[in-house]
Formats: C-alpha cells, structure tokens, sequence
C-alpha cells in the first residue's frame, strides 16, 4: 500500500511539474522583465529558434502589399533580398541577448526618468511605457501538449492577439516563437 502511495505521489509532483513548467517560465520571464533583469529573460528565450519564425512575419509583412508588383518588375528577386537582409539584422540587433540587454536597461532609463518627471509633474501619463502585466492579464492556453505549449495573450481582440509558443528542452521550456497579429507590422512600413 505504501509503494502504491509512493508512485502515486511521484505521479502527481511530475505531472504537476509537467503541467506548471511553462507557466513557471512565463513567470520567470514576467518577473524578470518587470524587475529589468536580462539575465532572467534570456534565460527563457531560444534566439536560435525565435529570430527565424519572427523573420518570417516580418518578412511576410513586408512584402504583402508588394507582391503584385514584385511579380511583374524584373526587379523582385533584389527586393526580396534587400528586405530578408533588411530583417535579418533587425532581428539580429535586438532579438539577441544583447538587444534584450539594451531594451531593459532603456526601459530603466525611462522608468527613471519617468518617476523624476513625475515628481515634477502629476500630468505624466506613464501608460506609454510597455505594461505587461495588462498584457498578461487576459490570456488563455490554447494547445498544449508534451514538448509544446501555446499562450494567447488578449484572445478576445483579435488585432491584439498574441501567441507565445514555449517548447520543452529536457525539464526547462523556452520561448521559440511569438505570433503577432497581423497587422502588428503595418507601422514599420510606413
């Protein structure tokens, strides 16, 4: 009977560790992000695996409104070109170690000079900065599986849906994609 209890315990914690490792890395990730701590959030990040499925949106975006002319103008392969090397070294710029360094330690920069500016002035609207607990705030599971999990953030708001994609190396679980909607990009080209 106690051999029993045993493997049933056992069960439960790892099923329990299985179910809670993805969130237990989300929260990582929110709580270093909301504390400026790089090293906390690159550990929850494969840039290996987010730099290309982001790519490939940036890139998709970018052409989408070009492609009937890009089929007729001999020029298309060159553009083409231009806007996945163009993409490339955004992406290699701040989807990295070093640019998520950067972003916390700006948005340091900015908490600080908010606060001052604050104290100075009552008007200062600090909802401009990113808010990612009102991100977080709403969000449902909508796959998840043995070495994949899925996270919409705001899935009632379709041009604000975001998906994050975790997938599971041995007992951690890293971000490797996150789906924007599709209109997320339209600023950038401009």
């Amino acid at each position: 009977m106690k051999k029993l209890a045993v493997i049933v315990v056992i069960f439960v914690v790892l099923g329990l560790f299985f179910i809670g490792g993805p969130f237990y890395t989300l929260y990582k990730f929110k709580s270093g992000f909301d504390s400026n701590n790089a090293i906390k959030v690159i550990s929850c990040i494969d840039f290996e695996l987010l730099r290309p499925n982001i790519k490939k949106q940036l890139a998709k975006n970018m052409t989408k409104d070009k492609n009937m002319e890009l089929e007729s103008n001999p020029m298309a392969v060159f553009f083409e070109k231009f806007v996945s090397k163009i993409a490339d070294n955004l992406l290699n710029t701040y989807v990295s170690p070093e640019g998520i360094t950067e972003l916390l330690d700006k948005r340091k920069e900015i908490e600080q000079d908010d606060s001052i500016d604050k104290q100075n002035d009552n008007n200062n609207d600090i909802s401009k900065n990113i808010n990612i607990d009102e991100l977080m705030e709403k969000y449902k599971i909508s796959k998840i599986g043995k070495d994949e999990f899925h996270l919409s953030l705001n899935p009632f708001k379709p041009e604000k849906k975001i998906d994050v994609v975790l997938n599971r190396y041995g007992i951690s679980w890293k971000i490797t994609n996150i789906i924007f909607p599709e209109r997320f990009f339209d600023n950038f080209n401009k």
